[in-house]
Order: C-alpha cells, then structure tokens, then sequence
C-alpha cells in the first residue's frame, strides 16, 4: 500500500495518508455462526508487530481491537479526507465494529464517493461467502439501516479492466448521498460534445 501511495503521489500530486489497523494477536473468537467459523478459528493471521512496524516508512500502524481504537482515532486525528478503504477483517462482529467509521456524522472526513476494497467476500471453494453471513451480510446490515448513504458494488468493473483481475468482484463505493459534494458533476470527456 505504501509503494501504490508513493505512485499516486507522484502521478497525481495527491499526498496519500496509510494507517492499518489490526489487533496483533490475531483473531478474536467468532461471536456466532456469522462470523464463520467453519472458516476462520481465534489467533489465525497473528502478525510480528516490531517485524511490521520495521517495514513501515510512512503508514501508521494502530494496534488493538478495532471495536476499541476507531472512536479515539477519529476524534484524535487530523486526518484527510478518506477515499478508500479495505476491510480485510474476517469476522461479521468485526466488519460491524469498523463500519462504525462509516456512521460518522462528520462526512467531510470523506469522499463523496469512497471506495471500499471487501477482502472477505471472495475466497477458496471452502467459504463458501454468504450475504447472510461476514462481511456481506454486514454491508446488507448496513444498507438497510441507513438512507442517507449505501455501500454499493461497482457493477461492470471487472469487465472495465485490460487484464483479469478477481479484486474487482471484492470492489464497492460507500456512496454518501448528503455529502455536500455528492452531486457536483465529474468531468467525464466522452458526455461533453
């Protein structure tokens, strides 16, 4: 991520901010049945922190329970408007926990439109990867509480790109329709004659 924000930087002028945030201990215990456990077991993707930390050269690494450090994060940082995020959280309980950065009432702190990289839909034949459970079933949750923003997938996107890519299928935008720049038009050259 850090190489691909470098690379951004340099083509688009656009500084990129990182910051990852994982507990270090590795996965919690499933809650239930929709964190799927036939899946994912506690401690699985344990990480080296100091290992991690001696990689990083600019992204910031938050260590703990997501459900614990998001709220000290948001209302501690002087962050950027946020344009992507990639939820790589395994587990229902936790994508919940981490959606809450999506409830902000704050929606200056994002894009109109921000994509969102879901690392739990698409795996082996094994996961057989539900709506009715993981992360799907936390961006049905989040759909139906919410009208004034929905995290919608990227239809044709796979189909858009010169080479194969799986990624495409796991690609959405959290559209945030009260967001004072949602309708503002984005130049599109092929509309204008």
């Amino acid at each position: 991520m850090e190489s691909y924000g470098g690379e951004v930087t340099k083509s688009l002028g656009v500084e990129v901010h990182l910051f990852g945030f994982d507990t270090g201990t590795g996965l919690p215990n499933p809650v239930d049945y929709r964190d799927c456990p036939y899946i994912w077991q506690r401690g699985f993707y344990k990480m080296d922190i100091e290992a991690l930390h001696s990689k990083l050269t600019t992204a910031e690494l938050i260590i703990g329970d997501v459900k614990d450090t998001l709220n000290t994060f948001l209302e501690s940082c002087s962050i950027p408007p946020i344009g992507f995020i990639s939820f790589d959280l395994d587990f229902y309980s936790s994508a919940i926990a981490a959606f809450r950065i999506l409830e902000t009432d704050k929606l200056e702190v994002f894009l109109p439109r921000t994509f969102c990289h879901f690392d739990d839909i698409v795996g082996p034949d094994e996961a057989q990867h539900s709506e009715y459970t993981g992360e799907l079933l936390a961006i049905a949750e989040f759909n139906e509480k919410y009208k004034d923003r929905k995290i919608a997938k990227i239809h044709g996107l796979r189909d858009k790109r010169i080479a194969p890519c799986f990624w495409a299928n796991q690609m959405y935008v959290l559209h945030l329709f009260e967001h004072p720049n949602y309708s503002t038009f984005v130049y599109f050259k092929p509309y204008l004659r």
